[in-house]
């Protein structure tokens, strides 16, 4: 078993036919490159989020980044992420947002990119069931 201070990462498909296993906190950093990428991450967050829900958990804690905000990737403009929103709304949880924050001092490369290298990098950010 895992206890409290471990942290099991797991790879998933996301274009995978297989339900996204189930998990506590679901990650998506930097993935959404294009817009059928994102809107799979959309669906897939959704999914994680309707199930922990269905299933009567406390609901799943998310964290999704991106630092390149690439034209079409606003998975939450898909209308399965509205109708999620709407709900959200209508009951007391926060509606999924993206927040712009900029990371001071980030340590990272990339693909044309050989060596790590530090820099400011504006992102947005979702984070959502932490409070």
């Amino acid at each position: 078993t895992i206890g409290p201070d471990v942290v099991e990462a797991k790879y998933f498909d996301l274009f995978s036919k297989d339900p996204l296993p189930k998990c506590d906190i679901l990650v998506a950093a930097d993935t959404l490159y294009n817009a059928e990428l994102a809107k799979q991450v959309g669906h897939r967050l959704h999914e994680a989020i309707t199930r922990s829900f269905e299933d009567g958990h406390t609901p799943i804690k998310v964290i999704v980044t991106d630092s390149q905000k690439f034209f079409g990737t606003n998975f939450l403009e898909e209308q399965e992420m509205i109708a999620l929103n709407t709900i959200f709304e209508e009951g007391k949880w926060k509606p999924l947002e993206w927040k712009l924050e900029t990371l001071n001092n980030f340590c990272g490369s990339g693909v044309l990119i050989d060596d790590d290298q530090i820099y400011d990098v504006d992102v947005r950010v979702i984070r959502w069931g932490w409070d």
